[in-house]
């Protein structure tokens, strides 16, 4: 069925069937549980798709209406410039694919690409989104630490490239290496069209401090397990993205201790701004 969809697309971009190789032997860029209630198994580094169930609504009702009100600026742009583009948005480290499950069907219209690193991943990814027309199956084998024009290439997934209105990465940062978060940044600029939106979501700590003592206590777990990983400071990434050139333009508490955050390009049109 997907096949066939990529081959019908405009633009001619066709997905390979064909077995995917892991290449890296990085940490997985998956979803894992937080110490508030995010998550019960705290000891695990992985999140269970019950936990991603909980959290999925509440992310979804925020960046749905978001990228709906980018969408509709960016059709009235090209109905005024005579051109159609095709729209899309790429998750970094989609787990099981229960985020996209939820976010996907609310925008028809733009079509998801999910990846992972892991590819045990894959089929939990494929029967989560089995049923959605705009999941474009299957996932792609990506680390935030590579090339992702290299790996969106190898899939011939090319017309990707500068064309997300959404970038999404849920649940990566703390169970991940810092170099990972820098990747996130490096992918967001290869990826995002000129109105897109990067939006992370996970605990974070505020001006070096913890925001509960769940999280505290959570931070110690996940450095005991991996001395790389840990709660990262929002400043922290305030300041790759401003390497980047983008602007930090939401900061959403969320339940258990989360946040959502959010970014857009420097360059982006005013309207941008919230």
């Amino acid at each position: 069925r997907t096949t066939l969809k990529w081959e019908d697309k405009k633009k001619g971009v066709a997905r390979k069937k064909k077995e995917k190789i892991a290449t890296t032997a990085t940490m997985s860029a998956s979803p894992s549980s937080n110490g508030d209630g995010d998550g019960d198994d705290t000891h695990n580094v992985k999140m269970g798709a019950s936990a991603a169930e909980r959290n999925a609504p509440h992310i979804a009702g925020k960046i749905v209406p978001r990228v709906l009100r980018i969408q509709s600026e960016c059709k009235e742009e090209e109905e005024e410039e005579g051109e159609g583009e095709e729209h899309y948005a790429f998750e970094i480290g989609s787990g099981q694919g229960v985020h996209a499950s939820v976010i996907a069907p609310q925008l028809p219209e733009i079509e998801f690409v999910l990846s992972d690193r892991n590819e045990d991943h894959f089929e939990s990814i494929k029967e989560n989104t089995k049923h959605i027309e705009n999941v474009l199956l299957p996932p792609v084998t990506f680390d935030a630490r590579d090339d992702v024009v290299d790996a969106l290439i190898l899939d011939n997934l090319n017309a990707v490239v500068g064309s997300c209105l959404l970038v999404l990465v849920v649940n990566v940062c703390h169970i991940s290496p810092i170099e990972t978060t820098r990747g996130i940044f490096e992918t967001s600029d290869k990826l995002l069209a000129k109105r897109g939106v990067v939006y992370i979501y996970g605990p974070f700590n505020v001006d070096g401090k913890y925001t509960s003592d769940g999280n505290e206590k959570f931070d110690k777990i996940m450095k005991e397990k991996d001395k790389r990983f840990g709660i990262r400071d929002i400043s922290e990434l305030e300041a790759m993205g401003e390497a980047k050139g983008m602007k930090l333009n939401e900061i959403h508490e969320m339940p258990a201790n989360n946040f959502l955050l959010g970014w857009i390009r420097k360059s982006s049109s005013p309207q941008m701004l919230l």
